[in-house]
């Protein structure tokens, strides 16, 4: 097995009010956001030559409601969600070269109730835009799902079960989705595959003994690998995984100073690279980072597949 890195402390972030939302376009850059004290979008990058950028004065304007989302949608290219008033989903892109578009963009209105969750399924370090997919409860608790295809917005399509709280998205290539999310009744780990066109719910309770307190967070370096990540029933982050051929058992990260706050975020640098950002009780962020040993990384995880050639997302 690989090894974690202790837990540290962002320094110089002031207190945040939600979950954080991170991603990673490619293996030497990433992005962290997170809605600050006055409800606006705060956002940092980390690079592998600087680390952390820590300047949290940069915020991009709005009032969000919720944790905010973010993905990678190529090798330079990030796509940020928030819910505003009137359960308004808003979308914004950034890229290395100009930078974040000058405002957000409403996408769809009467939408969102909570917090978004939003993947690429394009291959790691793209060079092109990838299509990309959002998740976000609505009012009823049950999950509305968009896709953009590479030139348009399609259709909301619901799904049927009801869930709590954040939902969580990861993607290991082109023709595979999973989602993952808090069951509203018992507290469990919901797991939804999307694959040749349809959402199928698979047939392994993964909840397994732990009783979820917060949405889970879901990663994939590469194929035929998934990291799924919870609060637990003290405030610690656990952790399983699929390598390929079987689930893990849970395991306890534990968590920074008295526990994480709410659910973390999580992405992939690279395969066999975990980044993991959580909000402490001390309403602080903290980080730490996962590198797998080769046998890990050769029993599922290698890079996911390109897809082709796609535009901006309106």
């Amino acid at each position: 097995m690989g090894q974690w890195t202790d837990w540290q402390r962002l320094d110089g972030v002031p207190e945040v009010q939600s979950a954080p939302a991170l991603a990673a376009a490619n293996r030497n850059h990433m992005l962290c956001m997170v809605r600050s004290s006055d409800n606006t979008p705060f956002w940092c990058a980390w690079t592998s030559r600087g680390g952390w950028d820590v300047r949290w004065t940069r915020s991009l304007g709005g009032t969000l409601q919720f944790a905010p989302a973010i993905t990678a949608y190529g090798a330079d290219r990030y796509l940020a969600f928030h819910t505003g008033s009137r359960q308004t989903l808003y979308r914004r892109a950034w890229d290395a070269s100009a930078g974040w578009e000058r405002s957000w963009r409403a996408l769809r209105t009467d939408l969102a109730w909570g917090a978004p969750a939003v993947a690429s399924r394009g291959g790691r370090g793209s060079a092109v835009p990838q299509p990309v997919d959002v998740v976000v409860r609505n009012s009823a608790n049950r999950l509305g799902h968009l896709h953009w295809d590479g030139s348009q917005w399609g259709d909301v399509r619901y799904l049927p079960p009801t869930v709590a709280g954040q939902p969580a998205l990861a993607s290991w290539g082109s023709g595979r989705l999973d989602l993952f999310a808090r069951t509203a009744r018992e507290n469990g780990l919901l797991h939804l595959s999307h694959l040749n066109g349809s959402w199928e719910r698979t047939g392994r309770d993964l909840t397994a003994g732990e009783s979820l307190t917060a949405g889970p967070a879901a990663a994939a370096w590469g194929q035929g690998r998934l990291d799924v990540f919870a609060r637990g029933g003290e405030y610690q982050v656990i952790h399983r995984y699929f390598d390929g051929a079987a689930w893990s058992d849970w395991g306890d990260l534990g968590g920074a100073d008295e526990g994480t706050a709410d659910n973390v975020a999580v992405t992939s640098r690279a395969p066999g690279n975990l980044e993991l950002v959580m909000r402490g009780r001390d309403n602080r962020l903290w980080w730490r980072t996962y590198t797998a040993d080769s046998d890990e990384i050769g029993g599922g995880g290698g890079e996911a597949a390109d897809v082709t050639d796609s535009g901006t997302p309106g």
